[in-house]
């Protein structure tokens, strides 16, 4: 399962790579060359440069696609994202909800995602959403 968190919780002094890797360290407790070779392939999927630059010097929608990838270095089949364009502009917020409705279909992924904007929402293949404590699916 990977996690998708609505303020990314990227270590700012790393590069794309380095928290991409960091966070299979922590799971595995190592790295290796298949590891890097794996992240670079993730951030290429999500359009990121493969550049040694700290991701602090990222704009809002690439720090996201990193967090993405980030997810996904674990090989999760399910995905639960937490407010992911929560931060981003509408342009963004829409390359971001693209971006996850492929990868949901290329790589066999489950999305969950809870968001408040609705035009993230359209590009969902389902919608359940919560109103007066109950489930309204549609």
């Amino acid at each position: 399962m990977g996690r998708i968190f609505q303020d990314y919780l990227l270590i700012p002094f790393l590069s794309p790579v380095e928290n991409i890797l960091l966070a299979g360290e922590i799971s595995r407790g190592k790295v290796g060359q298949a590891d890097r070779a794996r992240a670079e392939e993730l951030l290429g999927r999500v359009g990121i440069p493969i550049e040694d630059r700290a991701v602090e010097s990222l704009s809002g929608g690439e720090q996201q696609r990193v967090a993405i990838a980030r997810a996904l270095s674990g090989s999760a089949t399910v995905l639960l994202a937490d407010e992911p364009t929560g931060a981003l502009d509408a342009r963004n917020t829409g390359e971001i909800a693209s971006l996850l409705v492929d990868l949901a279909h290329e790589e066999s992924i489950t999305v969950i995602a809870g968001t408040h904007d609705q035009s993230f929402a359209e590009h969902a293949d389902e919608v359940v959403r919560i109103a007066d404590h109950g489930l309204i699916h549609g």
